[in-house]
């Protein structure tokens, strides 16, 4: 029988800070762990002469935490709960983020919420054996207080719904010394059955592996 996972356990191992899946704090196995960088790795594209957007900005981006959980829908759900993925990551604000004004830039968050948000329904699909891909239709962000030079942001995304039609995630994104929050996201997705491979960490493709 085929392996659901084999395209992602294909995928090149990643490089620091996200290297070591040990480090990893959240409640799936340590191979579900690698696998999420491994996609991280691929969409960072942290590999000599790469040309991809902001490949300097996102290899900074470190997976902190993996989880799934159910949830329950209400006190007689007797299905067990929905399935949830969740993803944690961390990342410090440096002068080539900031806008003219000092802050965090728009631009710069939504690049980083893009993936991130995507994050928690990669995860939700590997615990569902499930290599399984999509494209954005929208992605909102809400600004809630700015960040400033030095804020270590601590973004936590969770998935709200997958299904063959659409999926969709959200995400919070906290100042992790104050816990304040500063930015609130959701991520609308189409998702796609089936993800082609030219077998190299630098494939180009529309889609999101």
């Amino acid at each position: 029988m085929a392996d659901p996972l084999a395209i992602i356990r294909a995928l090149p191992r990643a490089p620091a800070p996200n290297d070591d899946p040990t480090t990893i704090r959240g409640n799936v196995s340590l191979e579900h762990k690698e696998l999420c960088q491994r996609i991280l790795y691929f969409h960072v594209a942290n590999y000599p002469g790469s040309t991809v957007f902001s490949n300097q900005l996102m290899n900074d981006l470190k997976i902190v935490e993996v989880n799934s959980r159910r949830m329950k829908v209400g006190e007689d759900d007797a299905s067990g709960g929905i399935l949830q993925g969740e993803t944690i990551f961390e990342i410090e604000v440096t002068k080539g983020m900031l806008n003219t004004h000092g802050t965090l830039a728009g631009g710069c968050a939504f690049h980083i919420l893009d993936f991130c948000t995507f994050s928690a329904l990669f995860t939700l699909a590997l615990e569902n054996n499930d290599a399984s891909t999509g494209v954005s239709t929208g992605i909102n962000l809400s600004w809630h207080s700015p960040a400033t030079l030095g804020t270590v942001l601590r973004i936590v995304s969770t998935s709200v719904n997958m299904s063959d039609r659409s999926a969709t995630s959200r995400a919070e994104v906290y100042d992790k010394k104050t816990n304040k929050l500063l930015i609130s996201a959701v991520h609308h997705v189409m998702p796609l059955k089936s993800y082609k491979s030219k077998g190299s960490s630098n494939t180009k493709s529309k889609a999101k592996l």
